[in-house]
């Protein structure tokens, strides 16, 4: 029988390692948060059918879209900068509507 020798293993490490840790630098550049302020490029507002809440790129004003739930086609408007905003004036709506 022959004497045994390290085996496979040390070359098989030794040339999946350098691979390994540029796949993981990689991913660490594409899924890590984008640098400046996100309040800036999205957008708010309701669906005009349905009311449903949406968000929206900056960019996409003026431009065709449709309703997640009711599926109605409409153009994006100026919108609101904040959500809570949006929320705030949806109260102020139900509260007009009780008087």
């Amino acid at each position: 029988m022959k004497g045994t020798g390290p085996g496979p293993y040390p070359k098989l490490i030794g040339f999946l390692l350098p691979e390994i840790v540029v796949l993981l630098v990689a991913l660490y550049f594409v899924l890590k948060p984008r640098e400046g302020n996100t309040q800036d490029i999205y957008r708010y507002m309701r669906c005009p059918n349905c009311t449903q809440k949406l968000r929206f790129r900056k960019v996409q004003v003026g431009s065709v879209g449709a309703c997640s739930r009711c599926k109605k086609p409409f153009l994006f408007p100026e919108g609101t900068l904040r959500e809570t905003e949006l929320d705030a004036h949806k109260h102020e709506e139900f509260t007009e509507a009780d008087d």
